[in-house]
């Protein structure tokens, strides 16, 4: 046989092998479709810290630069942030009231869309527990396991 034959054949048997995979592949069952739960960013991770950024920055004016936030819940899903979260000052001795804020991704920067107070207030849009059957309406696109349910427990305060 000489060389030229050889590698024709070989190169044919090559060409062969991708085929014979995909017939035992075909046997296999397909892959479940898998839904998204939301995920919450450890604490000190990039993400979070992101997201906790983007909160301060609505914040900042009304408590001065020292705010940090000691987060009750925390969940992200498909480029939008829901938090329940106490403000206080950096050494604990300035607290704030209680926040909830939805969030979303917007050119690489979170952006607070929606921004309340927990409880106390007038605002019928200002319940910890938000009427999540606006907040859908006014935002379709948001994943509707992003956001407490209706029976969901109120935020409360950490101590």
């Amino acid at each position: 046989m000489n060389l030229t034959r050889s590698l024709r054949i070989g190169c044919g048997a090559l060409l062969l092998l991708p085929m014979c995979g995909t017939a035992s592949r075909a046997a296999e069952p397909a892959p479940a479709v898998t839904v998204e739960a939301p995920t919450t960013p450890p604490p000190g991770s990039r993400e979070r810290r992101a997201i906790l950024d983007g909160l301060r920055t609505e914040l900042i004016h009304l408590t001065g630069p020292d705010l940090v936030f000691v987060v009750s819940d925390l969940r992200v899903l498909e480029g939008w942030a829901w938090i329940e979260a106490a403000p206080q000052s950096r050494d604990g001795a300035n607290r704030y009231e209680d926040v909830v804020a939805l969030l979303r991704q917007q050119a690489g920067r979170w952006v607070v869309q929606v921004l309340g107070p927990c409880g106390e207030s007038e605002d019928p849009d200002a319940d910890c527990n938000a009427d999540t059957g606006r907040l859908r309406e006014r935002f379709p696109s948001l994943p509707p396991d992003l956001l407490p349910h209706d029976d969901a427990p109120a935020v409360s305060r950490v101590p």
